[in-house]
């Protein structure tokens, strides 16, 4: 089994049983552990506050459905790489996933179109 940091988009779509995901992709999920990132949930807390994002999600709630939290470290600061985005919240998941050795799944094409191997496209 392979372990998955979902990106905080695709946390959100999994959450809403979203149709963005492929039939590639809900195989894979469905025969991974799903981890989520603590940066995901002050993400979508600040976009809630900025009203781009209604609801709440807690890590209580994730815990419910079997995902595990990947706690961040000091460590990720290594991992941090170049990419065509300004968001600090990509850059931090992605060096986090590439940090803890685990396959990272977004819809973001900016990250996609940066074509790293860890990286999944949720609508495979």
């Amino acid at each position: 089994m392979q372990n998955i940091l979902l990106d905080t988009n695709a946390l959100v779509f999994y959450l809403a049983a979203s149709e963005r995901f492929g039939r590639k992709s809900i195989r894979t999920l469905d025969n991974s552990n799903l981890f989520f990132s603590p940066l995901s949930l002050v993400e979508l807390k600040l976009k809630a506050l900025r009203g781009k994002f209604k609801g709440t999600i807690t890590s209580k709630d994730l815990d419910a459905l079997g995902m595990k939290e990947l706690r961040i470290g000091s460590e990720v600061v290594d991992e941090i790489i170049k990419l065509d985005t300004s968001d600090p919240f990509d850059l931090m998941l992605i060096a986090q996933a590439k940090a803890a050795g685990y396959t990272f799944m977004t819809a973001d094409s900016k990250i996609l179109n940066a074509e790293l191997d860890f990286v999944l496209d949720l609508s495979d």
